[in-house]
């Protein structure tokens, strides 16, 4: 293939989900694709959480 297996290689996903979309967003990207990850002024929910 002429683009090293990348079948997304032309291909840009806008990532506006929360808790459940890192995990869909690295396999889009892992196909090929550019990811833009998007989140609210506030800041992602997930990098809110702190470890207790």
């Amino acid at each position: 293939m002429g683009d090293n297996g990348k079948s997304l290689s032309d291909v840009k996903v806008l990532d506006f989900t929360g808790e459940v979309g890192p995990y869909s967003a690295k396999l889009y990207a892992g196909l090929g694709a550019d990811v833009i990850h998007l989140e609210p002024m506030t800041g992602d929910s997930v990098s809110l959480l702190q470890c207790r």
